[in-house]
């Protein structure tokens, strides 16, 4: 009894295309054909799944073969390619003995059965065959970016070179029309002026104010006269240069008119970003750096012997635990309410706590992180191994000068709510288990603010130094220099400017000359 699968649907007289050799066959046909050495059930998945159905002349079915892969095997397509010029197949066409589905990968269709040049979708629907792919140069191209490969041309030249080469016409372009923009823009400026000379006066200006910031930031914490001294030094520097230009001095690559003023543009600008850095960030940097620690600190110690001191230890390491169990007291914590909460927390002991009259030696501060009473969980003041006290100077955070009447008005709220006095010199600390964290943040804090002033003066001093250089302020030029030379030689000649050029002589004026000659007659009369 012969078995058959139970999901044959073929129809007897039903013609498919075999795909091996393109014959049109029936299942009876190919059952036969194959009987001797696959399964029935080989045997009818290969009809079902790889044998396609044969439509009519001339049309393909796409619903069997979606992505047309079996359309040059196809007779009918094969007869309207012969006009197209093909190479010849490498490998003859296989027969019908070969296997059939069982081994898809055959049944399908290999690479290698079709014509040279052509990519099997059916199997490599991705083209991912090594044959398939061009071959880059990954140190050329290491992203692919190409899409081609970097083989040489007829005439040698590489892909990447042509690229290279289009790239480099591109940017002179592009930088060739921002020139005709700017020019139509700004007009034709200084005809005179040296690319150098753009260096010195873009650059120039930008470090003396990056100096005087850094005596503003650093050299003020160890010596505030010799700070002075070299500010005013460099601002007298600057006025000399515009009092020799006022002289009369207009020559020379750079001038001294815009050099002067920038000077002093640029120390102002140091002195003024260097004292509100100093004031915001650094200032209290130092003071961790230079202050007392360590030390044994408890809640009933003075706070006015703790005056120069930069972090206060309660912390015992051999105890595991803070000295006489001092710790910060939530439940009698309070908070002003001026848009943030500003909020305080004494630190108590056990030994004081019991007092009839509480007297708070240190605070705990913060801002938003706490409520209007209680509540307080700023820094690290709930962790159990907490202990250390880094002081903010001049009761204020988080710098020395910030909101110093918030925090005043958050003490006398508490002590009106808990019963507390603060003593006289209390110290405000933020109160935590690892100062070198917060000495971390502090100064990430004043080297940000160094970048951001680098940044803005940058900007601002090269915008004014460029301006200054594509117009030429203040410089006479090669052209005004000649104009100058032949006044001189007129007055030289025993007559003053006006009667030279009212009797002829060639000073070759130019549209635009006005603020030359004027400068020129002064220099003359400077020679005189």
């Amino acid at each position: 009894m012969s078995f058959r699968s139970p999901r044959s649907t073929a129809v007897p007289k039903e013609v498919r295309i075999d795909p091996e050799d393109s014959q049109p066959r029936t299942f009876e046909e190919i059952r036969v054909l194959c009987k001797d050495k696959y399964t029935e059930t080989e045997i009818q998945e290969y009809w079902d799944m790889t044998m396609i159905r044969h439509v009519g002349e001339g049309i393909h079915n796409v619903a069997a073969d979606p992505f047309l892969t079996h359309a040059s095997r196809n007779p009918v397509a094969a007869e309207r390619s012969n006009s197209l010029p093909r190479q010849p197949p490498t490998a003859s066409a296989p027969t019908a003995s070969l296997p059939p589905s069982a081994t898809r990968g055959t049944a399908l269709g290999s690479a290698d059965s079709l014509d040279d040049g052509l990519a099997n979708v059916l199997k490599d629907p991705f083209m991912a065959a090594e044959k398939y792919q061009a071959v880059a140069d990954g140190r050329q191209d290491p992203f692919m970016t190409y899409g081609e490969t970097n083989q040489p041309s007829g005439d040698g030249e590489t892909h990447v070179g042509r690229r290279r080469q289009q790239l480099t016409e591109a940017l002179s372009i592009a930088h060739k029309t921002f020139d005709e923009s700017l020019h139509n823009l700004l007009g034709p400026g200084d005809p005179d002026r040296e690319m150098k000379t753009r260096t010195m006066i873009v650059l120039g200006p930008w470090l003396l104010f990056m100096w005087i910031l850094m005596l503003w930031l650093v050299l003020i914490h160890y010596s505030r006269p010799a700070t002075f001294v070299l500010t005013c030094l460099v601002g007298l520097a600057s006025l000399g240069m515009l009092f020799v230009w006022y002289q009369g001095r207009r020559g020379g690559p750079v001038s001294l008119l815009v050099a002067g003023l920038l000077g002093l543009a640029a120390v102002g600008g140091g002195v003024f970003a260097g004292q509100n850095g100093y004031s915001a960030f650094w200032r209290q940097y130092w003071w961790t750096q230079t202050g007392f620690r360590g030390g044994i600190t408890t809640a009933s110690t003075p706070a006015m012997a703790r005056t120069d001191f930069a972090v206060l230890t309660f912390w015992d390491e051999k105890a595991g635990t803070t000295y006489n169990q001092t710790r910060v007291d939530p439940m009698r914590a309070a908070g002003y309410k001026d848009t943030d909460f500003y909020c305080v927390a004494p630190i108590l002991s056990p030994d004081i706590a019991g007092a009839s009259l509480l007297r708070v030696n240190y605070w705990a501060v913060g801002i938003n992180c706490c409520q209007r009473a209680g509540r307080f969980t700023c820094d690290d003041s709930r962790e159990w191994n907490a202990g250390y006290g880094v002081v903010m100077l001049d009761g204020g955070y988080p710098c020395p000068d910030c909101n110093t009447e918030q925090f005043r008005k958050a003490v006398i709220k508490a002590e009106a709510m808990h019963g507390l006095v603060s003593a006289s010199g209390a110290k405000f600390v933020r109160f935590v288990k690892d100062p070198s964290s917060i000495e971390t943040g502090m100064l990430l804090h004043c080297i940000g603010f160094m970048l951001l002033c680098a940044l803005l003066g940058g900007m601002a001093f090269g915008a004014a130094g460029w301006l200054a250089w594509y117009y030429g302020f203040g410089i006479c030029g090669r052209h005004g220099a000649a104009l100058a030379d032949s006044l001189a030689g007129a007055v030289a000649a025993g007559k003053d400017a006006n009667a030279g050029i009212n009797s002829g002589t060639p000073l070759n004026l130019q549209p635009g000359d006005g603020e030359i000659l004027r400068a020129s007659t002064l220099m003359v009369a400077k020679r005189r």
